[in-house]
């Protein structure tokens, strides 16, 4: 049981997938089946040409499942197809309008609603190509005679078990059409939302990238600037308010700092404890990529002024803003990260931390840059770890 199970639904393959594989199988079997009991009448009765056509079409059906199961679907739906037609059109010359075969044209068009890949427009085509089919069928047996006399009752037991069985296989397809666009209405929506989620994680450009080619090519980028913040105080924080306030407080603060920057264009890095990294001119170079950053600081520094107006919590904030060049890229293979390098950062890191909170501490690089815009005041050559003596500036 469980291998019929396996071919009609198989457990590796997705959601959407799964569905298209199950129509496709149903679709060979169901027609084989009735195929099978078409040939066994043909032959008891003693049918010339269509007892030995229906035990051929039936080793086609067959063939047709089997491609089916191999999920080449478009062969085994073009198989199908084609044998269908070429059966129920014999059985029409043969055995005339009153065998009722010409009806199994119906459920064919809506069949192909379903299992025909393409536009819409496509699948209109090869419904419509079944309503000509029909209606060709109707309009030569009206002309011409069968050339296979049965006996009247065999001719009204064939009319209604064709009539009966295409009408009852309308209601059918019509159920799985429904449900087929259900899956497909639901599956677009968790595709919306897995785009969503990606394009959240990472810069849009960079997330495009990854979902069309599956990976993201590094990247090095000559004009940046890096904003880099963390709390004041944070460690005495930390021990003295429980960690479910902690993270609240954090979320709230580190939220409102996501619009900003998305307000300035400036993408957020990633958060690492109370520390919050974001740089602007990547992916996409911005020729005022420091003018931003200054802005976003500023706009960080007043949210927290007054948010600490009416919270029981005071945080401030160091912030630090340097530009050059850096390397960016995504890290791993599983929970991506788009994730930046180069001594850039490490600079931004240590003028950050020379700060005072409160302030937006800035290189002479980013001064440079910014000078036209904002006001300034030079700190003079300050002594960084790891850098030596630096020029720094606060924004006033």
């Amino acid at each position: 049981m469980k291998p019929i199970i396996d071919l009609i639904v198989p457990s590796d393959l997705e959601e959407r997938k799964k569905r298209y594989h199950t129509t496709n199988i149903l679709t060979a079997i169901i027609p084989s089946i009735w195929i099978g009991l078409h040939t066994i009448f043909f032959i008891a009765n003693d049918i010339p040409i269509l007892s030995e056509l229906g035990i051929v079409v039936s080793v086609l059906m067959l063939s047709a499942l089997y491609w089916a199961s191999q999920r080449k679907y478009q062969l085994a739906s073009s198989m199908t197809a084609f044998v269908h037609v070429i059966f129920i059109g014999a059985a029409m010359v043969i055995l005339g309008w009153k065998s009722g075969m010409q009806f199994h044209f119906i459920p064919m068009g809506l069949n192909a609603q379903v299992n025909v890949k393409g536009s819409i427009k496509y699948k209109f085509v090869v419904g419509f190509l079944m309503f000509l089919l029909f209606l060709g069928a109707t309009i030569y047996t009206s002309y011409y005679p069968p050339t296979f006399q049965l006996s009247v009752n065999l001719l009204n037991l064939m009319l209604f078990f064709n009539v009966a069985l295409s009408l009852s296989s309308i209601p059918a397809l019509n159920a799985n059409v429904k449900t087929y666009e259900e899956t497909e209405e639901k599956l677009l929506m968790s595709n919306a939302l897995n785009e969503q989620l990606l394009y959240n994680i990472l810069p849009e450009e960079v997330a495009r990238e990854l979902r069309e080619t599956g990976r993201v090519e590094p990247a090095r980028f000559e004009e940046v600037t890096i904003i880099f913040s963390d709390f004041k105080g944070f460690t005495n924080i930390v021990a003295s308010i429980p960690t479910k306030k902690l993270i609240a407080e954090l979320n709230e603060i580190f939220s409102q700092f996501d619009d900003i920057m998305e307000s300035e264009g400036v993408e957020k890095i990633q958060t690492v404890g109370d520390a919050y990294l974001a740089a602007c001119g990547l992916p996409t170079a911005l020729e005022d990529h420091a003018l931003r950053c200054v802005r976003a600081g500023k706009k960080m520094i007043d949210f927290l002024n007054e948010r600490n107006k009416i919270s029981a919590i005071k945080w401030t904030a160091r912030i630090g803003i340097h530009s050059g060049p850096i390397s960016a890229g995504v890290i791993g293979k599983k929970k991506f990260a788009y994730d930046i390098f180069g001594d850039t950062i490490n600079t931004a890191s240590r003028i950050e931390s020379n700060g005072e909170a409160g302030r937006i501490n800035i290189s002479a690089y980013t001064y440079d840059l910014i000078k036209e815009e904002f006001s300034t005041e030079y700190r003079g050559k300050i002594h960084a770890k790891g850098k030596g003596e630096l020029d720094m500036y606060f924004v006033k």
